[in-house]
């Protein structure tokens, strides 16, 4: 389990609809059904369910992106330099 994951912020990055475990940080970082889809971890039904509505609706596969996209840039290193700045 990853206290932070960077895959989560790389999909988002590169546009594509994510689908992820709630394992870790990662439900944390992902807002179920707005930025990508969680399931349970150890759940081949729930990866299963995920994947499909994926594959079978082109609405939620761009919603997930875009919002996915707007999502990523609060983790950006120009962002993250500069609260450091105002912190310090």
């Amino acid at each position: 389990d990853e206290a932070f994951s960077i895959g989560v912020l790389e999909a988002w990055a590169a546009g594509v609809p994510l689908a992820a475990s709630r394992a870790g940080g990662i439900s944390e970082l992902v807002n179920d059904d707005v930025t990508g889809i969680l399931f349970e971890p150890r759940d081949g039904e729930g990866i299963r369910d995920a994947l499909e509505r994926l594959a079978r609706d082109a609405t939620l596969r761009e919603r997930l992106v875009a919002a996915g996209q707007a999502a990523v840039t609060r983790y950006s290193v120009a962002r993250a330099a500069d609260l450091t700045e105002r912190l310090y």
